[in-house]
């Protein structure tokens, strides 16, 4: 229940697969490839964690941001994000990923956040040509200096792309972490959870 959504934005954001294109003007997103560096700015949102385990699964190397808040069990989530793969974990909230990553040539940035401040801030982290996909920001402000592409997407359904997804969970490559299951006739408190940006993992509804 927690796999398909998040788990196929992330994965068509980072490789594209069969059913991923860009709402800039139907292109295709990602290709991240073994030994290439990889930035997820949210490293402990449901999507996010996603991304971060598939981009080591894929062999690449991956910094994430997260906050040193708590998850549900006291993790601290970038304790959880470190756990899940990510070479390098900064904490947003302490330190600015643009000065610390500055000059380091990434190949992507995924943005799971949706700040228009880390477009310009990319402009020191991205190597000329690399890509800065967002699920989180629909109306850029792109910086006319900006030597990158940028591409935001929303997920399409594709049978192909799921199997893929499942196979690398089958393997133990992938995992599902939960933030929390609520039964139906809880679902605000679920809501409450989902539009407070401080779930890790997914939110599952039981019916």
């Amino acid at each position: 229940a927690g796999l398909p959504l998040a788990g196929l934005t992330a994965y068509q954001a980072l490789f594209t697969g069969d059913g991923g294109r860009s709402l800039e003007g139907n292109r295709p997103l990602g290709d991240l490839r073994a030994g290439q560096k990889l930035l997820v700015l949210g490293g402990s949102s449901s999507t996010g964690m996603f991304a971060v385990q598939l981009a080591k699964a894929a062999g690449a190397h991956v910094a994430a941001t997260a906050s040193k808040s708590s998850m549900p069990d006291g993790t601290l989530k970038t304790d959880f994000v470190s756990a899940l793969g990510a070479d390098r974990v900064i904490d947003y909230r302490a330190e600015d990923w643009s000065e610390k990553l500055a000059g380091q040539s990434y190949d992507m940035i995924f943005d799971c956040v949706g700040d228009n401040a880390d477009l310009e801030k990319a402009t020191r982290v991205l190597k000329p040509g690399g890509t800065f996909l967002s699920i989180a920001n629909f109306a850029p402000t792109v910086p006319v200096s900006a030597r990158f592409r940028y591409e935001s997407l929303l997920v399409m359904a594709n049978g192909k792309d799921l199997s893929r997804l499942v196979e690398l969970t089958g393997q133990g490559k992938v995992k599902v972490h939960v933030d929390g299951v609520y039964p139906f006739d809880k679902v605000q408190d679920a809501l409450a959870r989902s539009v407070s940006s401080r779930a890790s993992g997914k939110i599952i509804i039981d019916i």
